[in-house]
């Protein structure tokens, strides 16, 4: 009360809602303590903090003296809050990188959706699925919260994806048959290159022009993107010609490359070794780290090996190549390492 020699306790004033008084004999309402920022409440004449109710958890009030739960504000989407009575903003908790909430006032992580495989996110508080960043076309990444563009994947050599966010590997389509590609992370059917003619290639995703195959000795094929062996037809009665011919006047009656001796005694070069020309010359034996079948025009890189600059190569460190051939060694996926050379299998990849 503010009335010196009151006679009765009507002269004395409740202290308002959002505020309390803890003693006795007050003479102004300005003894009258507010409920702190967090908390509210609708009671007049409180004599304890104890009637200021905190804020929901998902919530907060900046607000001093607060009369009403409408004065916590939830918490925005992309953010949660596990406690009660928070006094701003910033007591709200960001969903991680790589996550999202479209709820708002939420009160747990669990709110908080990962990224689906096939996009990622670097940033906290999303509030959106459509803040996840689609994997762009020609890769892929099966990792679901994902934070940075390293998890997308290239496709294979041998295929592409003209989409963005695929979430498999299999998004990935096959060159056809009669095609190639030895480009990684492409993004549509025109990475896709024709056998030359003289060679097929019967199945598709074919990730180099040595998969495709060539028409055998004594056959020729002026076709390009062949998908079959029928293609290759056979020299005229009396000749022969080189593995891999693209016209009739490649056959002759001199030996084809990889075989040599006398015409009409043409014998198959040994395995390991190679004769590039026509006629009666030697076989060569293969260079280091290379390799041939019985009969070949040529060799081809170990597993282990890649041509560099005519050369075989082993694989450097974080790569490896699983086949025969003059392709390009593979670089380990993300979140794997290799410390070997000249690796010629996946499994040297460790995380």
């Amino acid at each position: 009360s503010t009335r010196s020699g009151a006679s009765s306790a009507d002269v004395c004033v409740s202290c308002g809602s959002g505020k309390f008084l803890k003693f006795t004999g007050s003479q102004s309402e300005d003894d009258c303590a507010r409920c702190g920022p967090g908390t509210y409440s609708a009671v007049t004449g409180a004599t304890s903090a104890d009637t200021c109710s905190r804020c929901d958890a998902g919530k907060y009030s900046p607000v001093i003296g607060a009369v009403s739960h409408q004065t916590c504000l939830s918490c925005g989407a992309g953010k949660f809050s596990a406690s009660t009575g928070n006094q701003a903003e910033a007591d709200c908790v960001a969903c991680s990188a790589g996550k999202f909430s479209t709820t708002p006032a939420a009160t747990s992580g669990d709110s908080c959706n990962p990224c689906a495989a096939g996009k990622f996110s670097p940033a906290e508080a999303n509030s959106a699925e459509s803040d996840c960043i689609a994997c762009d076309s020609g890769t892929y990444s099966t990792a679901l919260g994902a934070v940075d563009v390293s998890t997308c994947q290239p496709c294979p050599a041998g295929k592409y994806a003209s989409t963005q966010g695929n979430d498999v590997e299999s998004k990935c389509l096959l060159c056809g048959p009669g095609k190639f590609s030895a480009i990684t992370g492409a993004v549509s059917a025109a990475s896709c290159e024709a056998c030359p003619a003289g060679k097929y290639a019967d199945s598709p995703g074919s990730s180099a022009e040595s998969n495709c195959i060539e028409c055998g000795v004594g056959k020729y094929s002026t076709v390009l993107a062949a998908t079959a062996e029928a293609t290759c037809e056979s020299c005229p009665a009396g000749k022969t010609s080189s593995a891999g011919s693209d016209d009739e006047a490649d056959c002759s009656d001199l030996c084809p490359a990889g075989y040599t001796g006398l015409p009409g005694a043409c014998s198959a070069c040994d395995a390991g070794t190679y004769k590039a020309t026509s006629g009666s010359g030697a076989c060569l034996t293969c260079p280091a780290n290379a390799e041939s079948s019985s009969g070949q025009g040529s060799c081809q890189c170990k597993a282990g090996f890649e041509r560099v600059s005519g050369t075989c190569v082993g694989c450097s460190e974080g790569k490896y190549k699983a086949e025969v051939g003059n392709g390009k060694c593979t670089g380990c996926e993300a979140g794997k390492y290799s410390a070997s050379t000249g690796a010629s299998s996946s499994s040297t990849c460790a995380l």
